[in-house]
């Protein structure tokens, strides 16, 4: 499945997620409203993430376990010739009501299109 890509619509309320509040809709009258990130790992190891972080505020750590939120955006990294199974792609999406405005989607192990500065400097 190709990833998803700017133009295509998501939904958030099939998220996977249980441990946190569902991530905001984004509307075009409303402020930038920052998305949970999710990550294919399991709720005690994102529960311990978060514990690492205890000045974060806004920031909620989100598992994806089976990576069934994952597969759905088609950004799966297959990593078990690594030892390491089924990954998420590194990826940041610009989200308004549920289009997809951005999608900086890495290649590989790479980071130079997800980050802060590329999505803070596209909204």
């Amino acid at each position: 499945m190709a990833p998803i890509s700017v133009g295509e619509k998501t939904s958030w309320r099939a998220s996977p997620f249980t441990h946190s509040p569902p991530a905001r809709r984004l509307s075009s009258s409303a402020s930038p409203a920052p998305s949970p990130p999710p990550a294919v790992n399991d709720p005690f190891v994102m529960k311990a993430w978060a514990k690492s972080y205890p000045e974060n505020e806004h920031v909620k750590f989100l598992a994806d376990g089976s990576g069934t939120y994952t597969y759905a955006l088609g950004l799966e990294l297959d990593l078990s010739d690594k030892g390491l199974g089924v990954r998420s792609r590194r990826f940041a999406l610009l989200v308004d009501d549920l289009v997809v405005k951005v999608a900086n989607i890495e290649e590989g192990g790479e980071f130079t299109v997800s980050g802060a500065d590329e999505i803070l400097s596209a909204l």
